[in-house]
């Protein structure tokens, strides 16, 4: 991230003759005080995280100047110690703080997979990657619980330099750097941010997580820096009068760019690296200059990268504990300054001056070693449920074999249906998995004993409608009805009607399962049954709907009753908040969330208007079936879901959401219950006797 490459050498000035540029590392300082402001909270400073753009046009300023510094004979010598140096400077204080963030997080979070992956790749320096691989949004709420999101910038500088230093000796350094700079080397760094930036504008409305944190599109911040060093002698694109005056104007607009927000984000990316290469591409004698060579920005400077990696790490695992608060932020400003200057102090500074007294090759191996050494460690103590855990493991949301008392709202609890085959090894029927065998609809059919045999309920949809299977554990078990279990996730019940919209295709495995779901349909529902189906889409698409107009053609016009649910209200939480729900179930059975527990209750809610926005055709579209065909019904579950102006997340301290969009078991086995048997009594005519 925020490279402490080379302060010697641009202490001592390179060939050019350059004095210590003080005003840079107080211009760090800037930008690592802006990002902290971010990351403890957006309404301090919106657009504070722009200070990891001007720690990039300052590594490429600052590494451009340490090559021009070394004379090396021939081009290993020259890569090799550069490689060696850089290893030595940004390694150890990495390791350290990789190690300890993943033990601490393996501490408090029984599930940290993905979380200590971006660890290990950090330690190779493809974090960027790994985190574009899982198409990470940097903004979203769930990207804060991620303790090594930060080091992704530290990956694209480490991949900066596997090619920077090769081309600068092949076109510049090769020849002789202290008479004159490559006109060529120049020429090539122009055109490579040129490119780079000509791409990151195509890109980043189309795929903004690679636009984000892909090198090809991070290039040209870089090679501006590189630009501002070897323009230097001729004071940049500006002569000294005119940079000078502007200096004095351009640090304020850089931290009023800070506070900006609701602005284009790339647009305040291009404005923060032309004003970060106005502010260094000379030393002046102008205010701006002055006021950065203060020696408490100078020390916050030199210990910025540390600070940058500790700060997230503390933020983090105090979202995984006590929160961030009003009366916590003084503690972890505390403990980011202390582990800043104490990485600083202790490894930084003593790392740089150890005599590391071997050959290139047997310390290119030792520090290869230590990654993996390091890896196999981190990936051992990050298993599911590792021993680290310090919290309760006797229920363990998202786990089968864990949460068995139905009131607790998780996946693992449904389908399910009491004493029976009907379990969620048994009928969670998985995306991937293609169709929908006998076998599978054997166990996941059971027939009510014959002292009280009733009607048969065909449960059919996707996740929605497995939520719903505890509605038929009560009528199955109190009321005498069987029940089948049809649900696959992510795969609607529709059949295909001709219809081959681009938008409108299913998955192949939802059109094999599909069929195999109507075929059963067909050949086993019998007169005075009744189907219920669910499902998440808000849209209705043509074939969705059609299925719903003729599905009782579909089933050889059977006196079947179908009754459809209304969608429910999608984005109850915050965008991408599923690990923070996770982090927030059962959050009060922790001792290290028993601060935070008030925070997770309240998860946010979406008002009655927004909602309408949602599923208001959805549900006028199956309200115009239900008007034409006697033997359809519409099971408005928003009546329960939502009041008269929004739809909560919590009814009466009760949840009604296990994740983003899925049902809770307590709001099913209770008012869901209830309203649907209000609606057999109302609607179908049954007798549904009281429970005893």
């Amino acid at each position: 991230m925020i490279d402490p490459e080379s302060r010697r050498e641009y202490r001592t000035g390179g060939t050019s003759g350059t004095n210590y540029r003080p005003e840079i590392d107080g211009l760090r300082a800037v930008a690592v005080l802006a990002v902290i402001a971010n990351h403890f909270n957006e309404d301090i400073l919106a657009s504070g995280y722009l200070g990891v753009d001007v720690f990039f046009v300052i590594s490429g300023y600052v590494i451009t100047l340490s090559l021009s510094s070394k004379q090396s004979t021939t081009l290993w010598a020259f890569t090799g110690d550069f490689f060696k140096r850089r290893i030595k400077r940004l390694a150890p204080a990495l390791f350290t703080c990789v190690t300890v963030t993943a033990l601490l997080l393996c501490i408090f979070n029984y599930q940290t997979a993905s979380h200590i992956n971006t660890g290990i790749a950090s330690l190779f320096g493809i974090s960027n990657i790994y985190l574009h691989h899982l198409s990470t949004n940097y903004f979203a709420d769930s990207t804060k619980l991620n303790p090594f999101t930060q080091t992704w910038s530290l990956g694209i500088e480490e991949q900066f330099y596997l090619i920077f230093p090769w081309l600068a000796w092949l076109t510049w350094l090769k020849k002789k750097p202290e008479k004159s700079r490559s006109s060529l080397f120049a020429m090539i760094n122009l055109l490579a941010t040129s490119a780079s930036l000509l791409f990151y504008i195509l890109l980043y409305p189309k795929d903004p997580s690679a636009a984000y944190f892909l090198l090809p599109t991070r290039l040209w911040e870089l090679t501006a820096g590189s630009l501002a060093f070897l323009w230097q002698p001729y004071g940049g694109f500006l002569g000294k009068k005119q940079l000078r005056l502007v200096q004095n104007l351009i640090l304020p607009l850089l931290i009023a760019l800070f506070a900006l927000r609701d602005v284009n984000q790339q647009a305040l990316t291009i404005t923060c690296v032309l004003i970060t290469y106005i502010i260094i591409s000379e030393p002046t004698t102008s205010k701006a200059h002055a006021l950065l060579q203060s020696s408490p920005l100078i020390k916050i400077g030199l210990a910025s990268y540390s600070l940058y990696l500790w700060h997230w790490s503390v933020l983090t695992i105090s979202r995984w504990t006590i929160g961030i608060h009003w009366w916590s932020v003084p503690i972890q400003l505390f403990l980011i300054i202390a582990l800043g200057f104490a990485s600083y102090e202790l490894i930084e500074k003593q790392t740089r001056h150890i005599n590391w007294n071997v050959g290139k090759p047997a310390f290119f191996a030792i520090y290869v070693l230590s990654i993996g050494t390091l890896s196999s460690i981190l990936s051992l103590a990050g298993r599911p449920y590792s021993k680290l855990f310090s919290g309760r493991q006797d229920c363990i949301p998202l786990r089968l074999t864990t949460c068995k008392p139905k009131s607790e709202p998780h996946t693992s609890l449904t389908p399910f249906i009491t004493n029976t085959t009907i379990t969620p090894e048994n009928c969670i029927i998985a995306t991937e998995k293609k169709g929908f065998p006998e076998e599978i609809i054997k166990n996941c059919s059971i027939t009510s004993r014959p002292e009280k045999a009733g009607k048969r309920i065909f449960l059919v949809g996707d996740s929605l409608a497995g939520n719903l299977s505890p509605i038929l554990d009560s009528l199955y078990l109190r009321r005498g009805f069987s029940a089948t279990i049809l649900t696959k996730y992510a795969c609607r019940f529709e059949i295909d009607l001709n219809y081959r919209a681009p938008t409108d295709t299913p998955r192949p495995s939802c059109s094999l399962a599909n069929s195999q779901r109507l075929k059963h349909l067909s050949n086993t529902a019998k007169d005075g049954d009744i189907i219920l189906i669910a499902a998440m889409d808000l849209i209705p698409t043509p074939r969705l709907i059609s299925t719903y107009e003729k599905i009782h053609e579909l089933l050889g016009n059977k006196q079947v009753a179908i009754i459809a649910t209304t969608p429910v209200p999608l984005r109850v939480f915050p965008e991408d908040s599923d690990a923070e729900i996770q982090r927030c179930i059962n959050s009060s059975s922790q001792w290290f969330n028993y601060l935070s527990r008030d925070e997770c209750r309240k998860m946010h809610s979406i008002s009655r208007e927004e909602y309408l926005k949602q599923a208001g055709l959805f549900t006028q579209s199956i309200r115009k079936i239900e008007a034409k065909n006697p033997n359809f019904h519409v099971w408005d579950i928003s009546k329960i879901l939502c009041n008269e102006k929004s739809c909560p997340s919590h009814l009466n301290g009760t949840r009604l959401y296990q994740d983003t969009k899925h049902l809770s078991s307590p709001i099913t086995t209770t008012l869901l219950l209830q309203d649907f048997e209000r609606l057999l009594e109302s609607k179908i005519k049954l007798n549904i006797p009281p429970i005893l």
